[in-house]
């Protein structure tokens, strides 16, 4: 035990061999010399002496620790390590600052270039996007008062109705569609949709009060049929004298075809009844004239039939095709015959389950009248049955 004690003992002191009494003397020592060595340890006559010689200066040997004993002290032969997770912080920290010193660089370059260099001249404004070659208002201005002087009659004074008209409509197109029968008014319009054409045209969806009269009492006597002098834009059509009781007025939404001519906005075909407004005015089905497919619009003339007494009541469940939303006229007129069914021929290439075509019919107004519209209509078949798929006005006279 005194031998292993001396081993972990305090650098200056060496420890000599046991003496047989049980006690060892420490005998101090230059750090020059202590060593493992027991050799160069001082002799046992010597520990009578308290105070050692001193030895010459010498070099220290490398001392060599034999097998399983544990050094006292090791000498590092490079500096040590620090943890994976203190340097992953500290190159972060560099990276944050080298950034932050980059950007910092660009601005401060940014600005001063800002200051030294001359502002370039703006350049063109962003073109707008084009206007329409018929502003709306110029179609509404056409729209509006010929609805409400088309949808206005007096069986006594017809000739006053058709100056009215002649203002609006085009040279070429025979606009009117009312039989000359019964008496109406008309007032208080307003349009709810517009469908612009590919050609500078239009489709002006009008809605417009109209109040039927009874037949008066005591029959008027007509009046002269020649035709009476324009007496000015401002004139409007309707029963001056004649009438009988007031029916109850309805709502009636009519679409009225428009194109511009010359500077003008005129009405470029027969306006119709229709439930809702169309979503486009898209070219006739068919070229004024041409036949079309004549065995198929003979083989579904019954079809286009039903499926327009259908759309006068209003009652569309079963005849309108998936997906449409469009209204019926829902029970304003009500279906008296079909004039004109045409089908247009079918292409290679076509939709097999889809037919275009157009129709002209006569509605049955109330007041003893009745009117003529003609109709683009889609039809598409869906199981081996035929269902409306869209209608809405012409937008050119064809027949």
């Amino acid at each position: 035990m005194a031998a292993g004690f001396g081993r972990h003992a305090t650098p200056g002191w060496a420890n000599p061999p046991d003496t047989g009494n049980g006690r060892n003397q420490a005998v101090p020592i230059t750090r020059g010399q202590w060593s493992r060595d027991p050799s160069t340890q001082a002799p046992h006559n010597q520990t009578s002496n308290p105070t050692p010689a001193r030895a010459a200066p010498t070099t220290a040997a490398p001392t060599t620790v034999p097998p399983g004993e544990a050094a006292v002290w090791d000498v590092l032969s490079a500096p040590p390590r620090d943890r994976w997770w203190v340097r992953a912080r500290r190159f972060v920290a560099l990276a944050v600052v080298l950034v932050l010193v980059v950007v910092g660089a660009v601005s401060i370059a940014d600005t001063v270039l800002s200051w030294v260099t001359p502002a370039s001249p703006a350049g063109p404004p962003a073109q707008a996007e084009k206007a329409p070659a018929v502003p709306e208002s110029a179609l509404l201005a056409t729209a509006l008062p010929f609805a409400v002087d088309y949808l206005s009659w007096d069986t006594h004074d017809r000739a006053a109705r058709q100056v009215a008209l002649e203002r609006a409509v085009a040279p070429d197109v025979a606009g009117d569609g009312w039989d000359g029968t019964g008496i109406q008014t008309a007032d208080s319009p307003v349009a709810i949709g517009l469908a612009r054409s590919a050609r500078d045209g239009a489709v002006v969806t009008v809605r417009v009060r109209v109040t039927p009269y009874a037949p008066a009492t005591a029959a008027a006597a007509p009046r002269a049929e020649e035709q009476p002098e324009d007496a000015g834009t401002n004139v409007a059509s309707g029963p001056a004298s004649g009438a009988g009781p007031a029916l109850q007025p309805r709502w009636l939404n009519l679409a009225v075809p428009l194109l511009s001519r010359d500077g003008r906005v005129l009405v470029s075909a027969r306006p119709a009844l229709v439930g809702t407004p169309q979503p486009a005015a898209d070219e006739p089905a068919l070229s004024d004239g041409a036949a079309g497919d004549a065995t198929y619009a003979q083989e579904t003339r019954d079809t286009i039939t039903k499926l327009l007494d259908a759309y006068g009541s209003g009652e569309l469940e079963f005849i309108r095709a998936g997906g449409t939303t469009f209204e019926g006229l829902g029970g304003a007129a009500a279906l008296g015959t079909v004039t004109n069914w045409r089908v247009a021929d079918f292409d290679d290439g076509d939709d097999a389950s889809i037919r275009v075509g157009d129709v002209t019919v006569t509605w049955e107004l109330p007041g003893n009248s009745s009117l003529a519209c003609s109709y683009r209509v889609e039809l598409k078949n869906a199981d081996g049955r035929w269902y409306l798929l869209s209608i809405g006005a012409e937008t050119e006279e064809v027949s």
